[in-house]
């Protein structure tokens, strides 16, 4: 599998083309369907937890492929369930995938859209294979909840805890250790600007933060003196603020790592995409299509 795998990543990747005539969607690439796997492998750890389990009932699609492949690359554990037998009671089928699921660790289950009512109110959570591509696509409080299916703006404060945390459980409780336990949360705190209206829907007063001209000196760094101790937040000292001013110059911003928006793992996912598109001739860079050819990476002081 791990020949397949790199397969993705060879230069005849861009040539070479796989169909899946059972979904009707065109034929793509290996390098699309590489860089569809690392996009589907980034939404499945975010699901599960880096080297967790997920059961699936795997179908040929592309986007099955992308998460099968997508969780290879990861080295999440992946385990084949069988689809429903002909004729076969529902309740039956659902017991034997959830006693499959905990026989195996399974914490979540990913199948084609088709079986997700049949198998929804399981003993795991279902999603659809297409999601990784849906949360690609979503932005924001648009998107759905991993354990809390509904927009940020449909939740309660309770239920955006409930999502954080359990979020921050998954990813951090792996390979059988617990490092967060519920016992763990003292308190928890959601800032006021977020309001939970009567009719139960929630309005973000404060959805974005421009900081001032003359304030990087009164900002902190995202650095501390405190050992393993970070800020995170867009008050902090990042070049975020230049790179969306300059967007048609900038090609690639990084700051989200400091502002606590995005993960370092993440962030190298998207470059590391970014980079292949440049390569590929998808994407040109902002200072081959300006003609100008003088810029240095950033750095701290005038350059001449």
């Amino acid at each position: 599998m791990s020949l397949v795998v790199n397969a993705l990543e060879t230069p005849l990747s861009t040539q070479a083309r796989v169909h899946c005539l059972s979904d009707g969607s065109r034929p793509l690439t290996l390098a699309e369907l590489g860089r569809n796997a690392r996009q589907a492998g980034a939404w499945l750890e975010r699901l599960a937890g880096r080297s967790g389990t997920v059961a699936t009932l795997l179908t040929a699609s592309h986007d099955c492929l992308a998460t099968l492949f997508g969780a290879l690359r990861c080295g999440m554990n992946l385990v084949s369930l069988p689809h429903p037998a002909r004729g076969m009671d529902a309740e039956e089928y659902r017991a034997q995938i959830g006693a499959m699921c905990a026989v195996t660790g399974a914490t979540h289950l990913l199948c084609d859209p088709g079986l997700t009512t049949l198998l929804a109110n399981g003993a795991a959570p279902v999603h659809p294979f297409s999601d990784w591509s849906a949360a690609k696509r979503s932005a924001g409080t648009d998107a759905p909840g991993t354990f809390v299916a509904k927009p940020a703006r449909e939740c309660t404060r309770a239920e955006i805890q409930a999502e954080v945390w359990a979020q921050l459980k998954a990813h951090l409780n792996s390979r059988g250790h617990q490092f967060l336990r519920d016992a763990s949360l003292v308190d928890w705190y959601l800032a006021d600007s977020i309001e939970q209206r009567a009719d139960g829907t929630l309005v973000n007063h404060e959805p974005l933060l421009i900081n001032t001209a003359g304030s990087w000196a009164n900002r902190p760094n995202a650095v501390t003196r405190v050992p393993n101790f970070f800020l995170a937040a867009d008050y902090v000292r990042t070049n975020t603020d230049i790179a969306t001013r300059m967007a048609d110059i900038i090609d690639f911003d990084a700051g989200p790592i400091i502002g606590g928006k995005k993960t370092i793992a993440g962030v190298g996912e998207e470059l590391l995409d970014h980079i292949i598109e440049v390569a590929s001739g998808r994407i040109v860079p902002a200072a081959v299509r300006l003609g100008q050819d003088d810029f240095l990476p950033w750095k701290r002081g005038v350059s001449l």
